[in-house]
């Protein structure tokens, strides 16, 4: 097994060395037993196979019962995709009473194409699934932000919003908007708040903003929040002092109500590309005591932090920013920094405030945290996908990690020098490279990460949807706690 190399590199950058380790068993950060219809800690879902040729799942909610619900985008009848969910038992197994044999797949009312890239619940286990739908005709149409709510069966609730969606964009109606909601939390009070990118392809120069709105308990939007409903976040430009082009990936609300927003902003040329991060207060007004005018861009990190793809806050208020950097040549790795509630990177966490995660040393590498998720002890996890260049062609592996609060790696998570890295197969030989966590929770004692692992041997070569369910506080095997 590797060692984690501690000299090998200036003292500001982590690094984490991996080998292909034979599938986990049992301990901190391995495969949980008492889990999965595949193998140990391992579940394939059914997204109605043989009929979708394509599927991704894109996030995940767990519900008071340890069950949760996947959700995300699948094809199937015709060529466009769909939004769909699954709803999994809380030991791995598929309800497939859930929907129509195990999937709920639909369309937001009026729209011919859709997806969905959040999940939340709420309080009473209904869940809102939240994306882009199209409108219109193709070539000719529109994306809005989209909202739905599917009852405990998997069926649209049709007394939310209109026929079971709320559909809202930032200019409703206009051919060639594009508002690509991306990102969901819901509130203490049960309001969705939904952001995502808004762009209008009929600029010269095509440009996303960050965009976010809330809706009330029943879908409609919330016109007390930013203005009239609307919050949109130009400052990027401003410090650029050119065009630029926004994409977010994550939303966080804090206890207080702040609401962070993580993702990326570049020039419209592409030449340059940064994290972003912005903050709101409760009332969807830029906070102005944040960063820059309410965002965070430069960072005074050893590499360039691309890419802001997940956040989440520990107990006293900090939030974890995890996503992708370039570091040493073209080779992209996972990275996290913590901010405090002004947005200023603590120097206190990793070495001076960013923490870099290297599975391998050499290039190509395209690994990417997707995902984050804060136990009870401010310990953060990490999931996302490594670039196994120890494999022959080198393809991507679900990959995750822990650390400790203060930034430094967990040593006691699965292979104590590499973290958890695996194919999900037992047979390896048909994996096929894009095998990626996407979505990471925690359940009760243990770690439940959702994500795709496609296959190159299936003579229907679809796409998969899978679920993991990962050991903690050490957990043995059978999933017994010891004493």
């Amino acid at each position: 097994m590797a060692r984690l190399a501690r000299n090998s590199l200036p003292a500001v950058v982590g690094l984490l060395l991996a080998v292909a380790p034979a599938p986990f068993v049992g301990g901190d950060g391995h495969y949980a037993g008492g889990f999965g219809s595949y193998a140990s800690g391992r579940t394939l879902l059914n997204f109605g196979e043989p009929d979708p040729q394509s599927a991704d799942a894109n996030a995940m909610t767990v519900l008071a019962d340890g069950s949760f619900v996947v959700a995300g985008s699948r094809t199937g009848g015709t060529s466009f995709f769909h939004m769909a969910a699954a709803h999994v038992g809380a030991t791995g197994t598929q309800d497939l009473a859930y929907g129509v044999g195990g999937v709920a797949t639909f369309d937001p009312p009026g729209s011919y194409l859709s997806g969905a890239n959040a999940v939340v619940h709420q309080s009473d286990g209904k869940t809102l699934l939240v994306g882009t739908a199209n409108y219109g005709t193709l070539g000719n149409g529109n994306g809005d932000f989209s909202a739905c709510r599917l009852s405990t069966s998997g069926t649209l609730d049709t007394t939310y919003g209109v026929d079971g969606c709320s559909r809202q964009g930032f200019d409703i109606g206009t051919p060639n908007d594009y508002d690509e909601a991306l990102a969901a939390a819901i509130d203490d009070t049960g309001r969705l708040v939904v952001a995502g990118s808004v762009m209008n392809d009929a600029d010269d120069v095509e440009r996303s903003k960050f965009g976010i709105v809330r809706l009330d308990a029943g879908g409609t939007l919330d016109t007390s929040f930013g203005d009239n409903g609307h919050a949109l976040i130009l400052r990027f430009d401003e410090i650029a002092g050119a065009a630029t082009t926004e994409r977010v990936h994550a939303i966080a609300i804090a206890a207080d109500g702040r609401i962070v927003i993580g993702g990326t902003s570049r020039r419209s040329d592409m030449s340059t590309a940064h994290f972003a991060v912005a903050q709101l207060d409760a009332d969807g007004m830029p906070d102005a005591g944040f960063g820059d005018g309410g965002v965070v861009q430069e960072l005074p990190v050893p590499a360039s932090f691309l890419d802001a793809r997940a956040l989440a806050f520990q107990s006293n208020g900090d939030v974890i920013v995890g996503g992708t950097t370039q570091y040493s040549g073209q080779s992209v790795h996972m990275a996290a920094i913590r901010l405090d509630p002004q947005g200023v990177v603590d120097a206190t966490f990793g070495s001076n405030g960013f923490r870099l995660i290297r599975y391998f040393l050499d290039p190509p590498n395209r690994d990417s945290c997707n995902a984050i998720a804060v136990q009870a002890d401010d310990r953060i996890l990490l999931a996302g996908t490594v670039t196994d260049i120890a494999q022959v062609p080198a393809r991507q592996k679900l990959a995750m990690t822990r650390l400790l609060p203060d930034g430094a790696f967990d040593t006691s998570f699965g292979n104590a020098d590499s973290g958890f890295l695996d194919d999900f197969y037992l047979d390896s030989s048909g994996s096929n490279d894009g095998h990626a966590l996407a979505a990471v929770a925690l359940q009760g004692t243990r770690i439940l990460a959702i994500g795709n692992a496609p296959r190159n041997d299936e003579v229907d070569g679809h796409d998969r949807y899978i679920a993991i369910a990962l050991t903690r506080e050490r957990i043995f095997a059978d999933g017994f706690e010891p004493q």
